[in-house]
Parts: structure tokens; C-alpha cells; sequence
């Protein structure tokens, strides 16, 4: 059967926004409004013209990464940095999700003896990594570090339904400079996206002989700015009256 005449069978019983246009015009004109999909990586989920997952060479560390990721961010966030900083990072591990209270995964990992979990995120108690206060990690434990990934508003959800993490140590980071991630805008001065979190507490790590002095964790960075730079790229083409035109 012809292209053509199965497209319009199908649409003219179709009572969706292509239907609809199909019988008020032509099919050139149906064509034009069904929507284009662009090829997209499986790894980012970010359109493959836009994909930086071959720059990644994942990173090994004496810290194993947990990356709790809100559904918000996981489904519909695609300027995140919470699945970069997972992809970067050898080892670790994302998990999307609201209430993590029973979630097999996570709970595994905080009952492994192997490990001594910590939270990254900002408390009364927590220690200041910025400022040399480093956690008491046993010698036969590696540290483990929980990240929540998504809006402030978002994390505080997830750390609030979840009753696993209430009692973890927490760490702080005090990062000394506006955040990098400059096109999106954050709720105070020293609010940075995840990938720059773990790229600090890494550095702080390591100078302190918790963490690989390993200089290849400058690629958090540069994958933070590679994606900044296309984003700002992208704004300046549509400031451009021909492309708005067009």
C-alpha cells in the first residue's frame, strides 16, 4: 500500500492533533506537524548531537558514589549533572526514586560492612570537608558517599521520606566560587550542581590521603563546562532574528 494513502487512512479515523489537521488540509501539511524525534544516547539520554559520553573516561576511586536521583530530574531533566557525574565515576551507582526507606539496593549497600556510608548534604552536624574535617573512616572500610540529585526543593523531599538516611553522617562542602553551571539559576551563591560537588569532595579527599590524587577528576569539570559552553552556544544561535524567523 502506498505510503501516502496508509497515512491517510490512518488519520482520517484518528481523533489526535495530527487527525485533526489532517482534515482540515493537505498531507504535506500533515507531515510537516507529526513530530520529529532526534536520535538520542542511551547513556545521557541527551540528543546524540549534543551527547559528551565520548569524552568520558570513567574515573577509579577509593570512594564508591551513590547518586539518589528524583524522578523529576531522572525522566525529564535533560541538562542535569547527576547522570554525568554517575557516568564518570567508575563504580558508582544511580538510583531514581522519591522514598528510598525500602529500597533493596541502597539498604544493601548501607548494611555492607565493607562500607562506612556518609550523606552529602548540609546539616548542623556535618563535618566541613572544605575546612579539613574529615570523616573517621575504619581501615578495613571504603567510604561511601550519598548524593541526592534533583532541585533543592526536590532533595529535601527525598530526604525527608527517607528514613534510612536521616541518622547517616553527613558532609559539607564549602565551594568558594560561584557555581559553574551558569545558565541554570541556583537558589543561593554557594549552591553548585552534583558534578561539581563530587569533583570538591574529591580534591579535598585527596589532599587529605583519603582519595587517589588522581588529576583526571578535572574531567567532572570539563564535562561541566563542555556542557555549559553548547548550552550557551544554543542560546546565542536562537537570539539570532534569521533562526526566529526561520
Amino acid at each position: 500500500m502506498n505510503k501516502k494513502r496508509l497515512l491517510s487512512e490512518t488519520l482520517l479515523n484518528d481523533n489526535s492533533l495530527a487527525g485533526a489537521l489532517y482534515n482540515r488540509g493537505t498531507e504535506d501539511e500533515v507531515t510537516c506537524a507529526l513530530p520529529v524525534f532526534r536520535e538520542c544516547c542511551y547513556k545521557c539520554l541527551r540528543p546524540v548531537s549534543s551527547c559528551h559520553c565520548r569524552q568520558i573516561i570513567p574515573l577509579s576511586t577509593r570512594t564508591r558514589f551513590v547518586i539518589l536521583m528524583h524522578p523529576k530530574e531522572y525522566k525529564y531533566q535533560k541538562l542535569g549533572t547527576g547522570r554525568l557525574t554517575h557516568l564518570a565515576l567508575s563504580g558508582s551507582s544511580l538510583l531514581s526514586g522519591v522514598d528510598f526507606t525500602d529500597d533493596p539496593t541502597l539498604n544493601a549497600l548501607l548494611r555492607n560492612k565493607r562500607y562506612s556510608p556518609h550523606l552529602l548534604y548540609p546539616g548542623t552536624a556535618a563535618l566541613n570537608i572544605s575546612a579539613g574535617e574529615l570523616p573517621q573512616v575504619p581501615s578495613d572500610r571504603q567510604l561511601l558517599v550519598i548524593i541526592i540529585d534533583g532541585t533543592w526543593a526536590c532533595s529535601r523531599k527525598v530526604l525527608h521520606l527517607s528514613a534510612n538516611l536521616h541518622d547517616l553522617p553527613r558532609l559539607v562542602i564549602n565551594p568558594g566560587s560561584p557555581s559553574r553551571f551558569t545558565f541554570k539559576r541556583q537558589p543561593k551563591p554557594h549552591y553548585i550542581a552534583t558534578i561539581e560537588a563530587a569533583y570538591l569532595l574529591l580534591s579535598a579527599l585527596a589532599d587529605s590521603g583519603l582519595e587517589n590524587p588522581d588529576p583526571r577528576r578535572k574531567l567532572l569539570l570539563d564535562l561541566l563546562d563542555a556542557l555549559v559552553s553548547f548550552q550557551e552556544h544554543c542560546r546565542h544561535i536562537r537570539r539570532d532574528s534569521s533562526y526566529r524567523h526561520n
